[in-house]
């Protein structure tokens, strides 16, 4: 998961490798106390944080998942990033 965040909100040589002005949160995210709601239960939020993009989060119901997600230290998160296929495989 990436966001923007503040100062020693993530590790200097894994922000290198993202794009400019954006840097993983995974080590300021609070797993614990993160949850969605409408989740398949084979499907859930703990899929996101593995890193295997054939494993995903999926609505139980219908299109809508509501994210929460709490962090360990205050970040300054300005926009978020989620990865989705384009030509909507995994959605019927």
């Amino acid at each position: 998961m990436m966001g923007g965040a503040g100062p020693g909100a993530a590790d200097p040589a894994a922000a290198a490798a993202e794009p400019t002005g954006m840097q993983n949160l995974d080590a300021v995210i609070d797993k614990n106390q993160s949850f969605c709601l409408n989740q398949d239960s084979g499907h859930n939020m703990g899929n996101l944080f593995i890193g295997d993009e054939r494993l995903y989060l999926q609505s139980d119901t219908d299109e809508q998942l509501l994210i929460t997600i709490n962090f360990k230290d205050t970040v300054n998160l300005e926009a978020i990033s989620f990865g989705a296929p384009v030509d909507g495989e995994l959605f019927s």
